[in-house]
């Protein structure tokens, strides 16, 4: 499943690659892509995965705030 979570607070898009990266070897990922301009990270997974996995992003995007997909709908 295909899900997106916001990533407020990004320094720089050095910041954000190496966000991006992290995730990426997160386990459980299956792909992963960081939007600087836009804040917004997407990334493949199990459904049964999901909740671990946001528990990991938070741990990569240290000093960033995160939003769920179901808070993302309310920034479009």
């Amino acid at each position: 499943m295909k899900k997106t979570v916001i990533i407020k607070d990004i320094d720089c898009a050095n910041c954000a690659a190496k966000i991006e990266r992290d995730v990426q070897k997160i386990n459980g990922v299956k792909s992963a892509s960081l939007n600087f301009f836009g804040q917004r990270l997407q990334f493949e997974c199990d459904e049964e995965d999901y909740e671990r996995i946001v528990k990991e992003i938070v741990h990569c995007a240290k000093n960033c705030l995160l939003y769920t997909s179901d808070a993302a709908d309310e920034f479009d």
